[in-house]
């Protein structure tokens, strides 16, 4: 699961990088030493993750029942 500035960290470069998931990822690897293949996230992920963010203003995971 991935933390807070995190999550903000991911979205900040998925903008950096004209908005390209693949990149974004590769790019947070390097910087958190994460081996290839490995991340915390898919493209597809990121893609949700950047879309409740501009849909909600906040990184936070939803709540969930149980």
């Amino acid at each position: 699961m991935l933390s807070a500035p995190d999550k903000a960290l991911l979205v900040k470069l998925f903008y950096m990088n004209e908005e390209s998931a693949t990149i974004a990822l590769r790019k947070f690897g390097v910087q958190k030493n994460v081996k290839s293949g490995k991340g915390p996230l898919t493209p597809a992920g990121l893609l949700k993750l950047v879309k409740r963010f501009e849909e909600t203003g906040k990184l936070e995971d939803r709540a969930r029942v149980g």
